[in-house]
């Protein structure tokens, strides 16, 4: 089905190729899980099965890949599409339209379906993805999970021989990934070949194939996956993967008493007609780790911004140690690392985009927190031409260099492998410890239970703070069930 024979491939104004004299067979209708850390080559490794390399990506490569013994460079893309749907890391980089329906469309009308049968499968989607609650939506309008779920629906609705997806679960919330789960064993039964690049693994147990682990842009290592999931414990974590079965980790048992930092009082907000948050109340304190779940779309991202003075509430007010505050203090006091890190990363390297807002003397702290974060080799590469994982890594270090009394993250572990999740672990830890409060919005629950001291569930424009013994993921698990999300 697909064949890679010595694939290698260097990317502009780069002195070493990131993909390195690569081979792998893939066969119809297997499940193919690509593994490893962040910037090990497991993009280029798909967008060369998808065609966009040599035909989209700039670069220099050698060696072949064939789809059906058919050589892709050779293909034109408006061809190979019809074969291989693809599920990108970052949904936005995909989408055509403005609107969900005519984006679900998009790929149907591209091939010349009759109007009746694109239609037919429109419906399809809606029901098998349960996605009713997003048709006729501005993708403005829509959180990061929903793109994502709208993304891959989009693909499937075409019905391609092949599905080429990165990092699908980056943002989805457990029930979402469950239905991702379910979908893909559909794929599977109906013959579907499919190669997927994760950090999150425990969910592909059942469905993957054979596991390929890239290691410096090689195929290191490779495992029928009954023996993949059999690793154990330190050799998973030697290798720097995510945890291999949905298992609640160590809870963090750390209990606050620090200084109060922020305090919300009747906070509501909409966006037009739709009430987002209702009457919200709640205390932050020095060193809290605040983790923020809930299924997506349900407001944390609204709270977040809210919080660091993006938008201003449409009811109640925030205090900060107890004193009323403005917008305008809360943007003063406060740093927010985004979900999509492409808009807050606009320095010409890696170097510079720490070094924006310290004073000559205060670089040697940049250098330290690079180093810190493992991304002191690529100081002169440009923040573009990084990884996704790399990027958000980048995002976080530049944003660890404000010393903010409140920091919030969105989805700080999306894309990140196991080595660099401990790493912004310990760095949100270290800003706690310097009594900062920290707000974590994350479907991350590995991330959730080994960081988070509190933890605030979102449903139906309200917050629930959830208290108790066990771990968290358990509980949130409990509460999504309970409401038949």
């Amino acid at each position: 089905m697909i064949e890679i024979q010595d694939f290698s491939f260097c990317y502009p104004g780069q002195e070493k190729p990131v993909v390195q004299h690569v081979d792998l067979q893939i066969q119809q209708g297997e499940v193919v899980l690509l593994c490893g850390r962040s910037g090990c080559g497991k993009s280029t490794l798909l967008k060369a099965m998808n065609g966009m390399i040599p035909h989209v990506e700039n670069g220099t490569f050698s060696g072949t890949v064939l789809l059906n013994q058919k050589n892709i460079a050779e293909i034109p893309m408006y061809l190979l599409s019809q074969e291989i749907g693809s599920v990108f890391q970052n949904p936005k980089s995909q989408f055509f339209n403005l609107d969900s329906d005519s984006e679900l469309a998009f790929s149907m009308e591209n091939a010349g379906y009759p109007p009746e049968q694109i239609q037919r499968r429109i419906e399809e989607m809606t029901k098998l993805f349960q996605i009713q609650h997003i048709r006729g939506r501005s993708i403005f309008e829509m959180s990061g999970g929903e793109k994502q779920i709208l993304a891959i629906a989009s693909v499937c609705a075409a019905e391609p021989a092949v599905y080429i997806m990165d990092e699908p679960t980056a943002n989805l919330d457990i029930s979402a990934i469950e239905k991702l789960k379910a979908i893909l064993k559909l794929l599977k039964q109906q013959g579907k070949t499919i190669v997927i690049a994760e950090h999150r693994l425990s969910y592909l147990s059942e469905i993957a194939d054979m596991v390929y682990y890239v290691e410096n842009g090689r195929i290191a290592k490779n495992y029928p996956a009954d023996a993949f999931y059999r690793m154990s414990e330190p050799e998973r974590e030697a290798l720097g993967l995510r945890q291999l079965h949905a298992i609640p980790q160590n809870r963090n048992s750390h209990i606050n008493h620090g200084e109060e930092v922020l305090t919300a009082q009747n906070i509501s907000a909409a966006y037009g007609k739709k009430q987002i948050l209702d009457g919200l109340f709640f205390k932050a304190c020095a060193g809290d780790v605040i983790g923020i779940t809930g299924k997506n779309g349900a407001g944390k991202t609204t709270l977040c911004r809210s919080v660091c003075g993006l938008m201003k509430p449409s009811g109640g007010r925030f205090f900060l140690h107890q004193k009323a505050c403005s917008e305008k203090q809360l943007q003063q006091k406060s740093y927010l690392i985004m979900q999509d890190v492409n808009h807050q990363l606009f320095g010409e390297s890696v170097e510079d985009e720490c070094q924006i807002s310290l004073e000559p003397e205060e670089y040697p702290k940049a250098e330290m927190i690079l180093e810190q974060m493992q991304l002191l080799p690529y100081r002169k590469a440009h923040p573009m031409s990084l990884s996704g994982g790399q990027k958000q890594r980048l995002a976080i270090a530049a944003g660890m260099l404000q010393e903010k009394e409140i920091y919030l993250f969105d989805e700080p572990t999306s894309g990140l492998d196991y080595t660099s999740m401990l790493q912004v672990k310990e760095q949100i830890e270290t800003l706690a410890g310097k009594g900062a409060c920290v707000f974590i919005i994350t479907h991350d629950m590995e991330l959730l239970d080994l960081l988070c001291n509190r933890c605030f569930f979102m449903r139906d424009a309200h917050l629930t703070e959830i208290f108790a013994d066990r771990h968290f993921s358990e509980i949130v698990l409990e509460m999504l069930s309970q409401t038949g999300q």
